[in-house]
């Protein structure tokens, strides 16, 4: 799956590089490309992220990012956004 185009408009909304291969534009492309799918997806955990929900059955995602911008997720998914 290429998100090229997601990973650039993403880019643009928060003012910094977000790579193509990062989990935001990825979802964007499948709600754009895919709302089937979308609509019928309740959680996105990243591999290690699946393991420890494995292992200890809490669910939850690591955030690497100290500079984290607001209008990113709505940008990304704003019907799931307020």
């Amino acid at each position: 799956m290429e998100a090229v185009s997601e990973a650039k408009r993403l880019s643009q909304a928060v003012g910094w590089d977000i790579s193509a291969g990062f989990t935001g534009p990825k979802l964007l492309w499948l709600k754009e490309r895919e709302p089937e799918s979308w609509e019928r997806l309740a959680h996105v955990l990243l591999p290690h992220d699946y393991v420890n929900f494995w292992l200890t059955g809490v669910m939850a995602m690591e955030v690497r990012c100290s500079c984290w911008s607001a209008p990113c997720p709505r940008t990304a998914c704003p019907s799931r956004n307020p």
